[in-house]
Protein backbone atom coordinates (compact mmCIF):
# COMPACT_ATOMS: atom_id res chain seq x y z
CA UNK A 1 0.00 0.00 0.00
CA UNK A 2 3.03 2.32 1.20
CA UNK A 3 4.94 1.95 -2.46
CA UNK A 4 1.49 2.99 -4.29
CA UNK A 5 0.74 5.93 -2.47
CA UNK A 6 4.78 6.86 -2.82
CA UNK A 7 4.43 6.05 -6.50
CA UNK A 8 0.98 8.21 -6.76
CA UNK A 9 2.64 10.98 -4.85
CA UNK A 10 5.64 11.14 -7.68
CA UNK A 11 3.20 11.24 -10.40
CA UNK A 12 1.09 14.10 -9.40
CA UNK A 13 4.24 16.40 -8.34
CA UNK A 14 5.18 15.76 -12.11
CA UNK A 15 1.74 16.23 -13.03
CA UNK A 16 1.54 19.25 -10.83
CA UNK A 17 5.07 21.15 -12.78
CA UNK A 18 4.31 20.59 -15.62
CA UNK A 19 0.81 22.56 -15.11
CA UNK A 20 2.94 24.96 -13.20
CA UNK A 21 4.86 25.32 -16.82
CA UNK A 22 1.64 25.38 -18.97
CA UNK A 23 1.03 28.48 -16.65
CA UNK A 24 4.13 30.18 -16.91
CA UNK A 25 3.95 28.95 -21.32
CA UNK A 26 0.43 30.88 -21.89
CA UNK A 27 1.15 33.91 -19.25
CA UNK A 28 4.67 34.65 -21.72
CA UNK A 29 2.63 34.42 -24.78
CA UNK A 30 -0.31 36.89 -23.24
CA UNK A 31 2.62 39.21 -22.39
CA UNK A 32 4.79 38.94 -25.74
CA UNK A 33 0.98 39.40 -27.74
CA UNK A 34 0.36 42.54 -25.29
CA UNK A 35 4.10 43.49 -26.18
CA UNK A 36 3.22 43.19 -30.15
CA UNK A 37 -0.11 45.36 -29.23
CA UNK A 38 1.57 47.93 -27.76
CA UNK A 39 4.71 47.97 -30.32
CA UNK A 40 2.21 47.98 -33.08
CA UNK A 41 0.23 50.96 -31.50
CA UNK A 42 3.44 52.81 -30.96
CA UNK A 43 3.99 52.34 -35.12
CA UNK A 44 0.75 53.41 -35.82
CA UNK A 45 1.71 56.76 -33.60
CA UNK A 46 4.73 57.09 -35.34
CA UNK A 47 3.35 56.83 -38.67
CA UNK A 48 0.43 59.48 -37.59
CA UNK A 49 2.88 62.08 -36.16
CA UNK A 50 5.07 61.79 -39.61
CA UNK A 51 1.45 61.53 -42.04
CA UNK A 52 0.69 65.14 -39.97
CA UNK A 53 4.29 66.57 -40.65
CA UNK A 54 4.03 66.01 -44.05
CA UNK A 55 0.36 67.39 -44.14
CA UNK A 56 1.66 70.78 -42.28
CA UNK A 57 4.83 70.94 -44.56
CA UNK A 58 1.93 70.98 -47.25
CA UNK A 59 0.08 73.69 -45.73
CA UNK A 60 2.56 76.08 -45.99
CA UNK A 61 2.40 76.10 -49.48
CA UNK A 62 -0.96 75.59 -50.44
CA UNK A 63 -2.38 78.46 -47.93
CA UNK A 64 -0.09 80.76 -50.29
CA UNK A 65 -1.46 79.71 -53.35
CA UNK A 66 -4.89 79.79 -51.95
CA UNK A 67 -4.28 83.64 -51.53
CA UNK A 68 -2.61 83.90 -54.58
CA UNK A 69 -5.54 82.66 -56.56
CA UNK A 70 -4.21 79.65 -57.80
CA UNK A 71 -5.85 77.19 -56.04
CA UNK A 72 -9.52 77.78 -54.96
CA UNK A 73 -10.05 78.19 -50.73
CA UNK A 74 -12.61 75.66 -50.84
CA UNK A 75 -10.21 73.04 -51.95
CA UNK A 76 -7.48 74.62 -49.53
CA UNK A 77 -10.29 74.44 -46.70
CA UNK A 78 -11.09 70.75 -47.65
CA UNK A 79 -6.86 69.98 -47.05
CA UNK A 80 -6.74 72.23 -43.78
CA UNK A 81 -10.02 69.96 -42.82
CA UNK A 82 -8.60 66.66 -43.32
CA UNK A 83 -5.35 67.63 -41.76
CA UNK A 84 -7.25 68.28 -39.05
CA UNK A 85 -8.62 64.70 -39.21
CA UNK A 86 -5.05 63.54 -39.28
CA UNK A 87 -4.38 65.35 -35.81
CA UNK A 88 -7.16 63.42 -34.44
CA UNK A 89 -6.70 60.47 -35.19
CA UNK A 90 -3.27 61.19 -33.61
CA UNK A 91 -4.66 61.51 -30.41
CA UNK A 92 -6.64 59.04 -30.29
CA UNK A 93 -3.42 56.78 -31.30
CA UNK A 94 -1.85 58.14 -28.38
CA UNK A 95 -5.00 57.14 -26.18
CA UNK A 96 -5.08 53.73 -27.12
CA UNK A 97 -1.41 53.66 -26.67
CA UNK A 98 -1.37 54.54 -22.96
CA UNK A 99 -4.34 51.79 -22.23
CA UNK A 100 -2.61 48.87 -23.81
CA UNK A 101 1.16 50.22 -22.53
CA UNK A 102 -0.82 50.03 -19.03
CA UNK A 103 -2.34 46.40 -19.31
CA UNK A 104 0.98 45.05 -20.29
CA UNK A 105 2.72 47.07 -17.16
CA UNK A 106 -0.21 45.43 -15.50
CA UNK A 107 0.54 41.73 -16.91
CA UNK A 108 4.39 42.17 -15.84
CA UNK A 109 3.47 43.66 -12.54
CA UNK A 110 4.99 47.14 -13.18
CA UNK A 111 3.53 50.07 -11.29
CA UNK A 112 5.58 52.66 -13.61
CA UNK A 113 2.43 54.97 -15.71
CA UNK A 114 5.13 56.89 -17.68
CA UNK A 115 4.95 56.62 -21.39
CA UNK A 116 8.31 54.86 -22.81
CA UNK A 117 9.44 53.23 -25.83
CA UNK A 118 9.56 50.03 -27.03
CA UNK A 119 12.28 48.24 -28.47
CA UNK A 120 11.79 46.36 -31.91
CA UNK A 121 10.89 42.79 -30.94
CA UNK A 122 13.26 39.94 -31.52
CA UNK A 123 11.34 37.31 -32.15
CA UNK A 124 12.54 34.58 -34.67
CA UNK A 125 10.38 31.39 -35.35
CA UNK A 126 11.54 28.66 -33.01
CA UNK A 127 12.34 25.16 -34.64
CA UNK A 128 9.21 22.89 -34.71
CA UNK A 129 9.38 20.01 -32.44
CA UNK A 130 7.24 16.89 -32.24
CA UNK A 131 3.98 17.11 -31.16
CA UNK A 132 4.39 14.22 -28.81
CA UNK A 133 7.28 16.53 -27.51
CA UNK A 134 4.98 19.73 -26.27
CA UNK A 135 4.38 21.03 -23.18
CA UNK A 136 0.50 20.28 -23.73
CA UNK A 137 1.48 16.27 -24.75
CA UNK A 138 3.57 15.60 -21.99
CA UNK A 139 1.03 17.06 -19.64
CA UNK A 140 -1.54 14.56 -21.00
CA UNK A 141 1.00 11.71 -20.59
CA UNK A 142 1.83 12.59 -16.57
CA UNK A 143 -2.14 12.59 -16.47
CA UNK A 144 -2.60 9.26 -17.84
CA UNK A 145 0.24 7.62 -15.96
CA UNK A 146 -1.38 8.87 -12.90
CA UNK A 147 -4.83 7.61 -13.65
CA UNK A 148 -3.61 4.59 -14.26
CA UNK A 149 -1.46 4.28 -10.77
CA UNK A 150 -5.01 4.41 -9.64
CA UNK A 151 -5.34 1.08 -10.47
CA UNK A 152 -2.47 0.02 -8.12
CA UNK A 153 -4.10 1.81 -5.12
CA UNK A 154 -7.33 0.45 -5.42
CA UNK A 155 -5.29 -2.90 -5.49
CA UNK A 156 -3.65 -2.47 -2.96
CA UNK A 157 -6.41 -1.25 -0.48
CA UNK A 158 -7.83 -5.07 -0.58
CA UNK A 159 -4.74 -7.21 -0.57
CA UNK A 160 -4.85 -8.95 2.95
CA UNK A 161 -2.68 -7.20 5.72
CA UNK A 162 -0.69 -8.88 8.70
CA UNK A 163 0.14 -6.62 11.47
CA UNK A 164 1.91 -7.36 14.61
CA UNK A 165 1.46 -5.27 17.99
CA UNK A 166 2.95 -5.64 21.34
CA UNK A 167 2.65 -3.11 24.56
CA UNK A 168 4.28 -3.12 27.64
CA UNK A 169 3.22 -1.06 31.17
CA UNK A 170 3.92 -0.22 34.91
CA UNK A 171 0.95 0.18 37.27
CA UNK A 172 2.21 2.13 40.35
CA UNK A 173 -0.35 2.77 42.35
CA UNK A 174 0.54 -0.83 44.25
CA UNK A 175 3.24 -0.14 47.29
CA UNK A 176 3.61 -4.02 47.82
CA UNK A 177 5.15 -6.34 45.37
CA UNK A 178 6.59 -3.66 42.97
CA UNK A 179 7.21 -7.01 40.80
CA UNK A 180 3.86 -7.52 40.37
CA UNK A 181 3.79 -3.97 38.87
CA UNK A 182 4.66 -5.11 35.83
CA UNK A 183 2.68 -6.63 32.53
CA UNK A 184 3.51 -7.16 29.19
CA UNK A 185 0.80 -7.84 26.09
CA UNK A 186 1.41 -9.06 22.29
CA UNK A 187 -0.85 -9.70 19.66
CA UNK A 188 -0.94 -10.07 15.70
CA UNK A 189 -3.86 -9.01 13.04
CA UNK A 190 -4.89 -10.57 9.95
CA UNK A 191 -7.60 -8.97 7.90
CA UNK A 192 -8.63 -10.23 3.85
CA UNK A 193 -11.70 -8.30 2.14
CA UNK A 194 -13.94 -11.11 1.62
CA UNK A 195 -17.23 -9.42 0.02
CA UNK A 196 -17.18 -5.49 -0.49
CA UNK A 197 -20.45 -5.18 -2.81
CA UNK A 198 -18.39 -5.16 -6.32
CA UNK A 199 -16.94 -1.79 -5.28
CA UNK A 200 -13.49 -2.84 -6.09
CA UNK A 201 -14.77 -3.71 -9.73
CA UNK A 202 -16.66 -0.24 -10.17
CA UNK A 203 -13.78 1.63 -8.80
CA UNK A 204 -11.44 0.04 -11.33
CA UNK A 205 -14.31 0.71 -14.41
CA UNK A 206 -14.44 4.31 -13.44
CA UNK A 207 -10.48 4.62 -13.76
CA UNK A 208 -10.58 2.82 -17.31
CA UNK A 209 -13.41 5.75 -18.39
CA UNK A 210 -11.22 8.31 -17.19
CA UNK A 211 -8.19 7.10 -18.75
CA UNK A 212 -10.39 6.82 -22.18
CA UNK A 213 -11.64 9.91 -22.06
CA UNK A 214 -8.33 11.47 -21.18
CA UNK A 215 -6.89 9.64 -24.19
CA UNK A 216 -9.69 10.68 -26.37
CA UNK A 217 -8.82 14.25 -25.19
CA UNK A 218 -5.40 14.10 -26.03
CA UNK A 219 -6.23 13.17 -29.81
CA UNK A 220 -8.30 16.15 -30.33
CA UNK A 221 -5.79 18.42 -28.95
CA UNK A 222 -2.84 16.57 -30.57
CA UNK A 223 -5.35 16.92 -34.49
CA UNK A 224 -5.56 20.44 -33.61
CA UNK A 225 -2.23 21.77 -32.79
CA UNK A 226 -1.51 20.16 -36.47
CA UNK A 227 -4.23 21.62 -38.20
CA UNK A 228 -3.51 24.89 -36.32
CA UNK A 229 0.48 24.74 -37.46
CA UNK A 230 -0.47 24.07 -40.94
CA UNK A 231 -2.72 26.78 -40.66
CA UNK A 232 -0.20 29.32 -39.44
CA UNK A 233 2.61 28.31 -41.63
CA UNK A 234 0.17 28.53 -44.65
CA UNK A 235 -0.58 32.52 -43.31
CA UNK A 236 3.53 33.22 -42.48
CA UNK A 237 3.73 32.63 -46.03
CA UNK A 238 0.86 34.29 -47.36
CA UNK A 239 1.90 37.48 -45.49
CA UNK A 240 5.36 37.37 -46.68
CA UNK A 241 4.09 37.41 -49.81
CA UNK A 242 1.75 40.50 -49.35
CA UNK A 243 4.55 42.62 -47.37
CA UNK A 244 6.66 42.30 -50.84
CA UNK A 245 3.56 43.52 -53.04
CA UNK A 246 3.06 46.12 -50.54
CA UNK A 247 6.71 47.37 -49.98
CA UNK A 248 6.47 47.66 -54.31
CA UNK A 249 3.63 49.63 -54.06
CA UNK A 250 4.93 52.06 -51.43
CA UNK A 251 8.05 52.93 -53.30
CA UNK A 252 5.94 54.06 -55.70
CA UNK A 253 3.45 55.94 -53.96
CA UNK A 254 5.83 58.14 -52.20
CA UNK A 255 7.52 58.82 -55.37
CA UNK A 256 4.31 59.97 -56.77
CA UNK A 257 3.72 62.25 -53.06
CA UNK A 258 7.25 63.69 -53.55
CA UNK A 259 6.24 64.02 -57.66
CA UNK A 260 3.43 65.87 -56.69
CA UNK A 261 4.82 67.91 -54.03
CA UNK A 262 7.05 69.78 -56.71
CA UNK A 263 4.22 70.26 -59.09
CA UNK A 264 1.90 71.63 -56.21
CA UNK A 265 3.82 74.63 -56.14
CA UNK A 266 4.10 75.42 -59.51
CA UNK A 267 -0.01 75.23 -59.44
CA UNK A 268 0.15 72.02 -62.04
CA UNK A 269 -1.36 69.37 -59.70
CA UNK A 270 -5.23 69.56 -57.97
CA UNK A 271 -5.07 69.78 -54.39
CA UNK A 272 -7.37 66.77 -54.28
CA UNK A 273 -5.10 64.66 -56.21
CA UNK A 274 -2.43 65.98 -54.01
CA UNK A 275 -4.20 65.19 -50.94
CA UNK A 276 -5.30 61.84 -52.65
CA UNK A 277 -1.85 60.81 -53.67
CA UNK A 278 -1.03 61.30 -50.13
CA UNK A 279 -3.79 59.15 -48.52
CA UNK A 280 -2.40 56.47 -50.50
CA UNK A 281 0.73 56.45 -49.13
CA UNK A 282 -0.50 56.78 -45.63
CA UNK A 283 -2.75 53.76 -46.44
CA UNK A 284 0.16 51.48 -47.74
CA UNK A 285 2.63 52.36 -44.90
CA UNK A 286 -0.46 51.43 -42.74
CA UNK A 287 -0.34 48.19 -43.90
CA UNK A 288 3.50 47.32 -43.91
CA UNK A 289 3.31 47.75 -40.37
CA UNK A 290 0.31 46.16 -39.73
CA UNK A 291 1.26 43.36 -41.60
CA UNK A 292 4.58 43.43 -39.51
CA UNK A 293 2.98 42.91 -36.64
CA UNK A 294 0.38 40.29 -37.97
CA UNK A 295 4.45 38.03 -38.86
CA UNK A 296 4.60 38.65 -35.23
CA UNK A 297 1.40 37.65 -33.39
CA UNK A 298 1.55 34.58 -36.02
CA UNK A 299 5.36 33.77 -34.84
CA UNK A 300 4.56 33.93 -31.09
CA UNK A 301 1.27 31.75 -31.71
CA UNK A 302 3.42 28.94 -33.66
CA UNK A 303 6.37 29.12 -30.93
CA UNK A 304 3.92 29.00 -28.21
CA UNK A 305 1.92 25.61 -29.84
CA UNK A 306 6.00 24.16 -30.34
CA UNK A 307 6.76 24.78 -26.82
Amino acid sequence: MLKAQNSFAALNRRSLSLDYSLTVKDLKQQVTNQYLVVYGDQQQLAFLKESYQLLQREDSILQRLARANIYRQTDYLTFVASMRKQQLLKMQALSQLKSNLGRLRYLCGIEDTSLVSLSKPNLPLAELVNVDSTLTTRKFTADSLLIASKHSMIDAYYRPTFSLHADAGYLSSFLFEPYNNFGVGVGATFSIPIYDGHQRTLQHQKVVLQEQSLGFEKGKVIRQQQIQRRLLQSQLNDLALQSKEVDEQLSFARALVEANGCLLESGQVDIPMFFLSIQSYMDLEGQRWSAEIARYMLINELNNISE
